[in-house]
């Protein structure tokens, strides 16, 4: 007996899907508040660094072209609990799962799997069984996909985690949501975009606020502010999976531009004490087509008064990075506390050396780097 986390599998003849949304682990809830916003319906943490929720067909294109928190926008077909899981119930949840629906006549397929837990089985033998259901359930409608592991018109994307299957098509692409066109230049510690504006979102940044990012390193940070207060859609002009999707077919709504001038009173500036990282934020930012909207100069983030509402930074970790960390961390607490900044959200491994009054951490995972949002209202 399995048991279902999921309604039925949507299809061409519902309007309701059952969406997962993969982000940030440690961000769930930033990805939540966001997913409510854009379209208006409550997720709920489904496992780390993953909501679910359903909505209306048409949250898929908004979500894709707007959303700034999330990584990938999946279709969940199947989300099965099944003890003692084996092969042959990947294959079986997977061949009723209306997989066919998914795909168009002429199209080619791929099955990305991914494994957690201890199985019998790898994950490539994950892959191969359900690629082979998906093909089967394709013939038996009197189509013929082929197998293109490269470049795939269609990504189902199977989860088998301990006794729980989960089969989902990917909406997004193979290229994640967090990979912005802008970055064009990045150094050896780049901030990944969407925890960028996680931290922007955690510091309550709107239009008539100032914010500065006083170590912005290739200029994430005061990107991702800019592009939210204008209103402009983080990757402009990219493609996305669902656009090939026939349940999605006459669901993909206009992409508006946004503005081109901050709203008055607002400001966004970054900051950094090394010359050529100067050049690669300035770079970024022309990238983004926002020259005349974010400035960056070089200052040294210890010494320069601060002068902004909100401070937003990814200080340097010593991982990747030389230098004195306790001095730098002294001295900015020191700026900060001679500032008269309301709020400040800081991306750390050692929250320890901030010499400041901290209201709230998160811990965030980033690859295998476990570390701490600081976030400090004053």
């Amino acid at each position: 007996m399995s048991e279902s986390h999921s309604p039925d599998t949507p299809s061409r003849r519902s309007r309701d899907v059952r969406l997962l949304a993969t982000t940030n682990p440690g961000l769930e809830f930033v990805a939540r508040d966001e997913v409510r916003d854009l379209v208006g319906v409550d997720a709920e943490r489904r496992y780390r660094g993953a909501i679910a929720f359903d909505a209306d067909a048409s949250a898929v294109p908004r979500l894709n072209r707007r959303a700034r928190s999330l990584h990938r926008v999946l279709a969940v077909l199947r989300d099965r609990t099944v003890p003692d899981v084996g092969l042959d119930d990947t294959y079986d949840l997977t061949r009723s799962a209306g997989v066919e629906e998914w795909v168009a006549p002429e199209q080619s397929i791929a099955v990305r799997p991914t494994r957690h837990g201890e199985h019998a089985f790898t994950s490539p033998e994950v892959g191969e069984r359900v690629g082979q259901a998906v093909v089967d359930a394709c013939r038996a409608a009197g189509e013929r996909p082929t197998v293109d592991l490269d470049d795939p018109d269609v990504v189902f994307r199977a989860f088998v985690r301990d006794e729980d299957v989960l089969l989902a098509v990917d909406t997004t692409g193979e290229r994640s949501l967090h990979r912005r066109p802008y970055r064009v230049r990045e150094h050896d510690a780049p901030l990944r975009p969407t925890i960028a504006w996680s931290m922007v979102a955690l510091a309550g940044f709107e239009a008539g606020d100032t914010l500065l990012d006083p170590t912005c390193g290739s200029a994430t940070v005061p990107t991702e502010a800019a592009l939210d207060v204008l209103d402009r859609p983080p990757s402009p002009g990219r493609s996305y999976d669902f656009e090939r999707l026939p349940p999605f077919a006459d669901v993909t709504p206009p992409d508006p531009g946004g503005r081109d001038r901050l709203p008055p009173g607002t400001a966004v500036e970054g900051r950094e004490v090394d010359a050529d990282r100067v050049a690669d934020a300035r770079a970024n930012v022309a990238a983004a087509d926002l020259e005349d909207v974010v400035s960056v100069r070089r200052a040294d983030a210890t010494r320069a008064a601060i002068g902004a509402d909100r401070v937003v930074t990814n200080l340097p970790f010593g991982h990747r990075t030389d230098g004195d960390l306790v001095g730098l961390y002294r001295d900015l607490s020191r700026r900060i506390d001679e500032s008269d900044a309301s709020t400040v959200v800081a991306l750390t491994v050692r929250p320890e050396l901030l010499d400041l009054s901290v209201d709230r951490t998160v811990d965030v995972r980033i690859g295998r780097l476990e570390a701490t949002v600081v976030v400090v209202e004053r």
